[in-house]
């Protein structure tokens, strides 16, 4: 491309083959509140169009002799429909008779544009005032952003080629750290308090980027949180569940049940040990029952070296401690059976 075609592609006069009436340059429409975002947005469409000329007023419209007048009046009309479409439906028609761009960015500006001290003022108590709440992280520093963004369209870093710019630039910084720090919620205390006491203090994108990361880590404990809370719901409602069947089965009558397998009462078919299996506590009970009994039957009764009742010698009262001593264990062990039935039998059935 040569030099005279890159002076007609910039030319303000040009018109691209995408250039067409029914385009929106920008996608955020002008509305009551947001002229300072629509205004900057709209000002950078046009630049790169290199349309601006036809609004702030340097570009007047030619003399009717001019052989520029044409290209104008084209290029004016394109700007105006642009700035058309990239308003809210509620204003149309407050702007349709316009004949200019210029007057009609003129208009819009004295309506919308508010002074810049109760602007800047308005801002600073948005910004002191603005909380996290409820608000995810990234919510929450968009709209921060966004207010220091605007107060800053309102005051302006001087030109200065000295190093004191960079300083100033620098605790202009750490003020919107502060600031965001300052309303952030109570959770994020912990990482608040690390960031503080860092030294030099991170950059704004760095800790916004500190506490977005403390935040993914937060959900994901919580989010393992509740799932222990389900599990241990599910559990207590599962072994509530087992200890009323339980409940239901250990007032049940079971003298009628009959176990057609082993062929004993008192069970079912589907519920016998020697079908399904021992349960641990069954050979232990089986073992300190066989202790009790060998105990009892392995018991020797004293002997003596003398007979302590008159008329029977040594020999005999031996022989009848003896008798007394079998039949003793005999009654024992009749009744540890018996026992142990019916324990047997109800831990048989849960």
């Amino acid at each position: 491309m040569t030099g005279n075609d890159n002076e007609v592609a910039n030319s303000p006069y040009t018109l691209q083959p995408t250039d067409n009436p029914g385009v929106s340059l920008v996608t955020c429409l002008l509305t009551q509140d947001n002229y300072s975002t629509w205004r900057r947005a709209m000002r950078n469409a046009l630049l790169a169009k290199s349309k601006l000329g036809f609004v702030d007023g340097s570009l007047p419209r030619p003399t009717t002799s001019s052989t520029n007048e044409a290209a104008w009046i084209k290029g004016n009309s394109m700007v105006i429909s642009w700035i058309f479409n990239s308003l809210h439906p509620s204003l149309h028609s407050s702007v349709a008779f316009f004949d200019t761009a210029g007057e009609l960015w003129k208009d819009l500006e004295e309506r919308f544009s508010q002074g810049n001290a109760p602007r800047v003022h308005q801002l600073k108590i948005e910004i002191v005032n603005t909380q996290q709440q409820d608000q995810t992280m990234s919510v929450y520093y968009t709209k921060l952003k966004g207010l220091w963004d605007e107060y800053g369209s309102y005051c302006q870093l001087p030109n200065c080629s000295c190093g004191a710019i960079k300083e100033y630039a620098a605790e202009r910084e750490k003020k919107k750290v502060h600031q965001f720090l300052m309303g952030l919620n109570e959770k994020f205390n912990v990482v608040r308090s690390q960031i503080l006491n860092t030294e030099p203090l991170p950059s704004l994108a760095r800790v916004y980027g500190l506490v977005s990361q403390e935040e993914r880590q937060q959900q994901l404990t919580t989010s393992k949180g509740n799932n222990l809370l389900e599990g241990a719901s599910f559990a207590s409602k599962r072994n509530t569940n087992t200890f009323n069947s339980r409940q239901l089965s250990g007032n049940r009558d079971v003298s009628k049940l009959f176990c057609d397998h082993c062929k004993r009462w008192r069970h079912t078919k589907d519920k016998c040990f020697e079908l399904h299996g021992y349960p641990d506590w069954w050979e232990n009970n089986r073992k300190g029952k066989g202790k009790s009994a060998n105990s009892s039957r392995t018991s020797e009764v004293e002997r003596v070296d003398y007979s302590p009742i008159s008329g029977l010698s040594k020999e005999q009262y031996n022989q009848l401690m003896s008798l007394l001593s079998l039949e003793n264990s005999k009654g024992i062990d009749s009744m540890a059976n018996f026992a142990g039935l019916s324990h047997e039998e109800a831990d048989w059935h849960g």
